[in-house]
């Protein structure tokens, strides 16, 4: 090949292998200053790249509450036992440790949810042992005029209401509230019985109508 033929095909090589490289560099360089250009941490963490509408959403939080308003199923032998063992050694009275969830278990529920502040529901469930066990918290309370009460609780009411009628100590409305009529009447029941008045439901009650009166475990549940 004649020299300046050579130094022709070589000068052309040399120009394209310039080009080349050039334009390596300009696109690294562009990539480079985007990057750089993104508010901080955007560059080291790409999922916050991804558009609002492609993000997985959170579930939605709900504000914690320890109760159920009615119990859909009928509570487990073993965790009523454990409830009735709770409350028989804070000095409530819940029948028998025998596992059934029968009128004195669910009075003395209804007796400590009472005593809390709480929506009174008589369902010896997994929350009351919780709270049993670790102690009540002052976060589930409600003011005695906001308190609503499940249809197990109102059946027991509602035959308080009854038996304590026939005795004849006015509880006012046969309507499974514990009202202020109703009240009225189981202290003063409470009090012609020598026993403490507390003014509602509870185990202690139950029995002392259940002495008195033709209520048994048997026709009360």
């Amino acid at each position: 090949m004649r020299p300046l033929l050579a130094r022709t095909v070589f000068l052309g090589f040399l120009l394209i292998t310039v080009g080349i490289v050039r334009n390596a560099l300009y696109l690294q360089g562009q990539h480079n200053s985007g990057v750089d250009d993104l508010p901080m941490g955007y560059a080291d963490n790409p999922a916050l790249l991804i558009p609002p509408s492609r993000k997985a959403s959170s579930p939605p939080k709900h504000a914690d509450y320890p109760y159920v308003e009615v119990a859909e199923l009928p509570a487990a032998a073993d965790e009523v036992h454990a409830v009735q063992r709770e409350l028989r050694a804070r000095g409530y009275e819940p029948g028998p440790a025998d596992g059934v969830a029968g009128i004195l278990t669910q009075a003395a529920v209804m007796a400590y949810e009472h005593d809390n502040g709480w929506k009174v529901l008589g369902v010896p469930s997994n929350e009351i042992l919780k709270q049993l066990l670790l102690g009540p918290s002052g976060a589930h309370t409600n003011s005695e005029a906001s308190v609503r009460i499940s249809p197990e609780a109102r059946k027991i009411i509602t035959l308080v209401q009854k038996n304590l009628a026939e005795l004849g100590y006015a509880p006012g409305r046969i309507d499974g509230v514990l009202g202020d009529a109703t009240r009225r009447a189981i202290r003063g029941f409470e009090n012609d019985r020598g026993v403490p008045e507390k003014g509602r439901i509870s185990g202690k009650l139950i029995k002392e109508l259940m002495k008195v009166t033709d209520m048994t475990l048997a026709n009360a549940r």
